[in-house]
């Protein structure tokens, strides 16, 4: 049986839909609705299915959706998705194994979704006052505390660390795991609650002992560091969620520079979407080296989506965003997060 989770003005409800014993619906795979014309279909993949719909929603059979890619499940392939340049772009298919991480899957549907009209952004988002707020920025910039100081102060959230925008600026939340740093249960009380006290003595404990040992051994301190994060599901969105279809009003990229003070200033979209394009290249590293590694085998090899996907990216940006109000947020080294918070919701009037 396949869990198909349905979701209802900001709320969900899960059903059951039967399978076959090749894991497929009927024999014809899953299609997940990326847009209104496109769809992820997948071939052979009872449990990724499964993961699948807790990230993208419902699968639904036949849509009649065109789909940017098909993914057939392979029993005997590894963690990783395999990938074949010759014919990688919009309606290829990729390989993966039953036991593929859903990260690594989706980071090669991100890399196709401008066929749907729409690009991924390692972002987090939330609504407040009746607008949608996208905070995007490098790894460890304050993204999340920014939305789970947001959800402490009443807002609805839309997703963590991935987030789709369309033509239209409309945005949707995938529903990955969320990293919460140990400091965050100190400076929000909620979170207390929110997350089970295994997980929350586990924080701390790799957090305490990361502090402890930093002057004498950094790089051990930075694996206990890298691990005093609770790798969660959802749950804390899910039961914050705004309704679907909110646009994006105001984005705010964040860096961090070397002043004790958090700085707001609005700029023109114009001067962020490079740093948009930029942001969006570092999540697909791992992407962007294996294809690296094909070019290198001949010297002519090259695959033509891949070649264009940058430029694709910086049109669409600089399209798709060109009414939102935009700011570079600049705060120190790990920020409190309702500080953050503060500094984005005195933007508003």
């Amino acid at each position: 049986m396949l869990l198909n989770f349905a979701f209802i003005s900001g709320g969900f409800t899960i059903g059951l839909c039967s399978m076959d014993h090749k894991g497929t619906n009927g024999g014809n795979g899953w299609e997940f609705p990326i847009s209104d014309t496109t769809c992820l279909k997948l071939v052979n993949g009872g449990e990724i299915a499964v993961q699948l719909t807790r990230v993208l929603g419902s699968a639904q059979e036949q849509t009649g959706r065109r789909p940017i890619c098909v993914v057939e499940v392979e029993a005997g392939t590894g963690r990783g998705v395999n990938i074949n340049f010759d014919d990688f772009g919009p309606g290829c298919r990729l390989s993966c194994g039953p036991e593929v991480s859903m990260g690594e899957l989706i980071a090669w549907v991100n890399l196709l979704l401008p066929v749907a009209e729409t690009v991924s952004l390692h972002a987090s988002a939330f609504t407040w006052k009746g607008e949608g707020v996208v905070v995007t920025g490098s790894a460890g910039s304050g993204k999340t505390g920014a939305l789970l100081a947001a959800i402490h102060q009443g807002s609805e959230a839309v997703g963590d660390e991935c987030i789709w925008i369309n033509r239209n600026a409309r945005m949707r939340g995938l529903f990955l795991e969320m990293e919460i740093r140990a400091a965050y249960f100190g400076e929000l009380p909620h979170l207390r609650s929110e997350v089970s006290s295994a997980t929350g003595y586990r924080i701390y404990l790799h957090d305490l002992v990361s502090r402890t040992i930093r002057p004498f051994l950094p790089n051990l301190s930075r694996k206990f560091a890298g691990r005093a994060r609770a790798q969660v599901q959802p749950d804390i969105v899910m039961r914050h969620l705004a309704p679907p279809g909110a646009s994006v009003n105001r984005l705010f990229v964040s860096k961090v520079h070397a002043g004790p003070e958090i700085r707001v200033r609005p700029v023109d979209i114009a001067q962020v979407v490079p740093q948009l394009v930029e942001i969006q290249s570092v999540e697909f590293a791992r992407q962007r080296a294996q294809y690296a590694r094909y070019r290198d085998q001949a010297e002519s090899r090259q695959n033509e989506w891949m070649e264009g996907l940058a430029q694709r990216h910086n049109d669409f940006f600089s399209d798709a965003l060109r009414n939102t109000r935009t700011y570079i947020l600049e705060h120190p080294p790990s920020p409190r997060a309702r500080d953050l918070f503060r500094a984005l919701a005195a933007t508003w009037p």
